[in-house]
């Protein structure tokens, strides 16, 4: 394909305004189609078919109606296969071929890889129970840590149990692996005053001894509870402003 001729090949049509409802839904599903590398239309007209080096779909979102396109540099040769192809992914997506759980679940991990700024998961993510770590969250947030930008609170164990206090057992391989996959992003809390439990209230003395059990040794208890906390709310620097 080097020395093929090529030409700026795409598709279009009218689009929605960014205050649709249907948003968030049309970003996930352009994903799929055309707005990552692992999409569709990438995956068969690049890597299946190669009549091309890179194809890609997106909505420009607006105030009124925007467009929606399709498209990419195809062989010249290919121009007419090109378009049988882009019909087929769109009229796909569109409900002749159904998404699957994978191709969803990569969306909108890929769209949440892209969120700028810092993150911070609150509870541990508060990941469903009883699947805790086998559950799909568990994976999507362990590869947001890795970005250097994404942090989770070791926090709200009594919100993520089915076995209770005071050891919240089901809770303990969660906060076990967030540490192990990646101590230097952890922090914790007690989360008083627990607006969440009107009636009993979380001994905060207990949720505090939960950490000793979670962590293999005193320096990462120390990682977790000052060096971490301290590189995610600036304390230090707070303190030397005020000095």
């Amino acid at each position: 394909m080097p020395s093929s001729k090529r030409l700026a090949f795409a598709i279009g049509n009218a689009g929605p305004p960014r205050d649709t409802p249907d948003y968030y839904a049309l970003q996930v599903m352009n994903t799929m189609l055309g707005g990552m590398f692992q999409s569709r239309l990438n995956a068969n007209i690049r890597e299946e078919k190669g009549y091309s080096y890179g194809v890609n779909s997106s909505f420009a979102f607006g105030k009124g109606p925007g467009a929606f396109r399709s498209g990419g540099d195809i062989v010249s040769a290919k121009s007419d296969a090109a378009l049988v192809e882009f019909m087929k992914e769109l009229r796909g997506i569109g409900g002749t071929r159904p998404v699957t759980d994978d191709e969803l679940t990569t969306a909108k991990d890929s769209l949440i890889q892209r969120l700028p700024g810092t993150i911070v998961f609150d509870h541990m993510a508060r990941l469903p129970q009883p699947e805790g770590i086998h559950h799909r969250a568990f994976a999507i947030v362990r590869r947001m840590l890795d970005n250097g930008r994404t942090w989770v609170k070791l926090t709200g164990a009594y919100l993520n149990t089915r076995t209770g206090p005071p050891l919240y057992d089901d809770v303990k391989p969660i906060a076990r692996a967030y540490i192990e996959h990646a101590a230097e992003r952890c922090v914790w809390g007690s989360d008083w005053p627990h607006p969440t439990e009107p009636h009993v209230k979380p001994d905060d003395a207990v949720l505090f001894d939960l950490l000793h059990d979670w962590t293999p040794s005193e320096a990462v208890r120390q990682k977790i509870l000052v060096d971490n906390a301290d590189a995610l709310y600036g304390f230090s620097y707070t303190q030397k402003r005020a000095a």
